[in-house]
């Protein structure tokens, strides 16, 4: 059921620098260490360039190594689009979890991923159906001291251009049938 009432959307341009965040001190329950999970609905106004993303939830701040997660739509080179979920330990590394997917710019998309800590697997869903599973080597997402943004990220250079709305964080792994749910619900 595609969202048709974007009247209550948020409209980033990508090239003027536009997100909504949250600072790292004025937030409680973003800080996210475990199990997670991510929805929103968005619409791209154009796609990402070769190499790069659009953020569209992050709590990752680019300078002083305080990257925590990042759920994207990446643009591997091509035409290959992709959800995109980096979960870091701010030590050895970040796993980058990767899911290619048609994306169109114009349209709009439910898009979501639930990480399962314990077994570091991430599931990825476009529009209630799952589009595939990752499994990555982290068992634990670091909390970083990075603000919780929409559209953009910490001290960042890349943003989303377009709409998103209806944006969830949840702090368990989501079920198949409640993503669907959401999506249905718009």
């Amino acid at each position: 059921m595609p969202l048709t009432d974007n009247s209550k959307s948020i409209d980033f341009e990508s090239t003027s620098s536009q997100s909504l965040s949250i600072t790292d001190a004025n937030q409680t329950g973003l800080a996210l260490t475990g199990d997670m999970t991510f929805e929103a609905w968005i619409k791209m106004e154009s796609l990402p360039t070769a190499g790069n993303f659009y953020p569209i939830v992050t709590k990752w701040k680019e300078s002083g190594a305080q990257r925590s997660y990042l759920f994207a739509i990446h643009h591997s080179g091509g035409v290959t689009y992709r959800l995109y979920l980096d979960i870091s330990d701010n030590g050895s590394g970040s796993d980058v979890m990767l899911q290619n997917y048609p994306l169109t710019a114009g349209s709009w998309y439910h898009v979501a991923v639930s990480w399962d800590a314990s077994a570091s697997t991430a599931k990825f869903y476009v529009n209630g159906h799952i589009i595939g599973t990752k499994i990555g080597s982290h068992t634990s997402c670091f909390d970083g001291s990075g603000s919780v943004v929409i559209g953009g990220y910490d001290s960042g250079s890349l943003y989303f251009d377009g709409l998103i709305d209806e944006v969830r964080i949840w702090d368990d792994v989501r079920t198949d049938d409640e993503i669907a749910d959401h999506w249905y619900r718009q």
